[in-house]
């Protein structure tokens, strides 16, 4: 009888501490997908600074045209853009955890307006984060265009 009691306070005691870090582990990919709408808002609006605090140093971004940059060559060209961006929706996103690392794919929506010609542009994306002290910063970006 002792037994029984004893697998089945162990098993009690398992599953509550497997639901505490589950809750734990949705609290983080819900952190990271706000930082994912946050780095959106930012690009949207131009602002290198906010990006800034999203970025680590090593960061490194692929672009849809095959384009590379490192951290300080992506944020001019945040800065220096000429288009506008409408609206950057993500979407179908996903969080891959391990650890202190974080990779988040999904598929973007884009409308930007460059002058007077307004363009709409879909593609995946996929995003590498790491846990550096407490905060979540993107280490890499790599974008592909989707075919209509």
């Amino acid at each position: 009888m002792r037994t029984i009691a004893y697998v089945c306070l162990l098993i009690s005691t398992c599953a509550a501490l497997y639901g505490q870090r589950q809750s734990i582990e949705d609290n983080e990919s819900a952190r990271i997908l706000a930082l994912e709408n946050a780095w959106n808002q930012a690009q949207a609006r131009g602002d290198s600074h906010a990006l800034e605090l999203l970025l680590a140093p090593s960061f490194v971004y692929t672009d849809d045209d095959g384009s590379f940059m490192d951290r300080p060559s992506f944020l001019a060209q945040v800065e220096r853009s000429r288009q506008r961006y409408e609206q950057i929706v993500n979407e179908d996103q996903a969080v891959y955890r391990h650890k202190d690392v974080a990779v988040v794919t999904g598929i973007y929506r884009e409308k930007v307006r460059l002058k007077a010609k307004v363009t709409m542009r879909r593609g995946r994306f996929t995003d590498t984060w790491i846990k550096d002290h407490r905060e979540w910063l993107c280490i890499a970006s790599q974008a592909t265009l989707m075919a209509r």
